[in-house]
């Protein structure tokens, strides 16, 4: 079976080596060309440094890849890039490359895999890491840009065969056509987490709260910092995004030690999760939170918002704790400190809604029935 992996427009295999999520990004395929023997393409918004990349991590013999810039230029204009990325996928047809399956990371860039599709004859299979009308929305972003990223989902669902969500509240609000849903396949992100790596609650670091995300306005960092107003508690976030140096300042201004760490290659950031107790997220809207997941996973005590996309996820002193606008941060913690029983019920119920869950056997397993429910004939 031949598989073309399209990836989010603008996102290349170096974005997520820069990223430190590229061995993660490409676990569950590199699984299926080892296990199941599938042959896998990957197109990307890269140039020749993505072929450079796959050496680099020894994954030249298990992927190909197609950079859309190897041999164009990008433009410095968003439509003349999605102009180019349309062209470039009637070349690889022209030139008698044939997939069975065409497959999105995101339903951003889906129009190149619709576009293949409609060349080809191909199955296609669109997958949705997070709803970007709903995060549009969320922004306060342009009446027309809605409007576009709402056509881009209508004209996935016409043409795709299977439509994956990874969050359970999208279902219903991608489409109420009845015969359209019947298409849609619940499959959340994993953790692939080793328990064997796991520190014991006692070993953990207590008094300082880590947290993980690009420095953007949806993570809600300055939320955070001003919550923490004065604290004794000190606070970690690995990440990087434009808020950088305003959270700095906001944070000497607010009396609190903040450590900002670049972004951590995956593996190592999976072992530093189980270094604290706590960790705390105060997303204003999420999609399927990896990052949630992967620290529940890791058995620390996780503090959200009960937000779109997590509030599915995290149960009130179940598997975490959920913050209330006005909540006193720094007393809940107290609290929580005093309270032995309770940290080691929310830190033992979080791993189990993990691993009984999201774990990365669920998810291999759901991926390939949806290769197998395309009865694809070789």
């Amino acid at each position: 079976m031949k598989i073309l992996l399209v990836f989010t427009f603008n996102t290349s295999l170096k974005i997520w080596h820069e990223q430190g999520i590229l061995i993660r990004e490409l676990k569950v395929y590199k699984d299926l060309v080892n296990k199941f023997g599938y042959k896998i393409t990957l197109l990307t918004y890269g140039d020749k440094s993505d072929i450079n990349i796959l050496e680099k991590n020894k994954l030249e013999n298990y992927f190909e890849v197609l950079p859309i810039y190897s041999k164009i230029n990008k433009s410095n204009f968003k439509i003349i890039n999605i102009f180019k990325s349309i062209t470039y996928t009637l070349k690889i047809y022209r030139n008698n490359y044939y997939f069975d399956i065409v497959k999105t990371n995101q339903l951003y860039g889906s129009w190149v895999a619709i576009f293949y599709k409609i060349l080809a004859k191909s199955k296609l299979i669109i997958r949705t890491g997070y709803n970007p009308i709903i995060f549009a929305k969320f922004e306060n972003k342009s009446v027309v840009k809605i409007q576009l990223f709402n056509l881009l989902s209508k004209l996935s669902l016409i043409f795709c065969d299977l439509y994956v969500t990874t969050n359970k509240d999208d279902i219903n609000l991608i489409t109420k056509n009845k015969s359209l849903q019947e298409k849609i396949i619940y499959q959340p992100n994993f953790v692939d987490i080793d328990e064997g790596n796991i520190k014991p609650i006692e070993q953990r670091k207590f008094n300082t709260l880590f947290s993980v995300g690009r420095l953007e306005e949806q993570k809600n960092h300055t939320k955070l910092i001003e919550m923490l107003k004065n604290s004794k508690y000190k606070l970690r976030i690995v990440g990087e995004g434009k808020l950088r140096e305003r959270l700095i300042e906001l944070a000497k201004e607010y009396n609190i030690e903040l450590e900002l760490s670049s972004n951590l290659n995956h593996d190592l950031l999976l072992e530093t999760y189980s270094e604290y107790l706590f960790y705390i997220q105060l997303s204003k809207f999420e999609g399927n939170p990896k990052t949630i997941l992967e620290a529940m996973g890791a058995g620390c005590i996780v503090i959200t918002t009960n937000v779109y996309g997590i509030r599915n996820i995290v149960k009130h002193e179940e598997n975490g704790i959920i913050l209330k606008e006005n909540d006193n941060l720094s007393l809940i913690i107290d609290n929580l400190l005093l309270d032995s029983e309770l940290i080691n019920k929310v830190s033992a119920n979080a791993r189990k809604t993990v691993f009984g869950n999201f774990s990365y056997e669920n998810y291999l397993s759901v991926e390939v029935k949806n290769y197998q429910s395309l009865n694809i004939i070789n």
